[in-house]
């Protein structure tokens, strides 16, 4: 008997609720990490003005303020007031002028307003949804995703879910499929129960990727095509899951144009990236 169907009758024998288990595989863990994230996303700061009270502007943008700055420059164009506003104006836009953007170098403007980052920014989006696609239909291909068996040496591990913020082109070879030993979580998993603080991870094996390197393991148990395709979030097909946390990441190559001798030079290319997967 071939040894992918020994060991789904084996499992299934010795785990008889794993309709349970069908349900619950495929979740990405809460991680501490993940959890506070979310706490700073949901997150938002009310402005409000304190010169006429509304929300949304400060005082410096207030038009109510500056409508009354002018009437006050009409009666009194010497007046105190008009002067502090008139050198708060001069002191805001020399300060932009001699802004320095962190991506480009580039005075007179930041990163908010930088051309070429935003430039870069959808490019490399463009190249990512490319790749992320690829990706999908390698695990399609063989099989590979939540519900599938691995076997490493004399363990079998199975695949309980992807961490798709980790499968980008800039950064292959994460550490992003979650798997649990099932010798070791059998108590576990009889009760219908995936504890995600015992998920350990695993990158893609070698006879996916195609590739010499990499750690080497046996898809001994295939999962099916829609198992695979409803763990995708809509927003990582497209390339924008995680797109601008990569761009803020100071450690990334993506952060800024500037090379090792700190000039601003490195332009960003699309044609750098190789869209193979691993």
């Amino acid at each position: 008997m071939p040894l992918d169907i020994l060991l789904t009758i084996l499992f299934w024998t010795l785990y008889p609720i794993g309709c349970i288990i069908t349900v619950t595989v495929g979740k990405v863990p809460d991680t501490p990490e993940s959890l506070l994230f979310e706490e700073k996303m949901s997150y938002k700061r009310i402005i409000s003005c304190s010169h006429c009270g509304t929300t949304g502007h400060n005082k410096a943008g207030c038009p109510v303020y500056k409508r009354y700055i002018e009437r006050r420059r009409e009666i009194d164009p010497d007046s105190y007031l008009v002067r502090r506003y008139d050198a708060q104006k001069a002191k805001k836009a020399a300060s932009a002028k001699n802004r320095r953007c962190t991506y480009c170098g580039e005075r007179g403007h930041n990163r908010a307003g930088c051309s070429r980052l935003k430039d870069a920014i959808e490019s490399f989006r463009v190249i990512n949804a490319k790749y992320r696609s690829a990706f999908v239909d390698k695990l399609v291909n063989h099989g590979f995703g939540p519900g599938s068996m691995i076997q490493a040496e004399d363990t079998v591990w199975l695949v309980t879910g992807i961490d798709w913020n980790r499968v980008n082109i800039a950064n292959k070879g994460q550490m992003m499929m979650f798997i649990v030993d099932v010798a070791d979580d059998q108590n576990r998993l009889s009760k219908g129960v995936l504890d995600n603080r015992y998920w350990s991870r695993t990158r893609l094996p070698r006879n996916v990727t195609g590739y010499e390197f990499g750690v080497d393991y046996n898809i001994v148990v295939r999962t099916n095509e829609n198992r695979i395709r409803s763990t995708v979030p809509p927003e990582f097909l497209d390339g924008t899951l995680g797109l601008h946390k990569l761009f803020k990441n100071k450690k990334s190559n993506l952060y800024s144009m500037k090379d090792m001798y700190g000039a601003f030079t490195q332009e960003f290319d699309p044609e750098a990236f190789d869209l193979g997967i691993w």
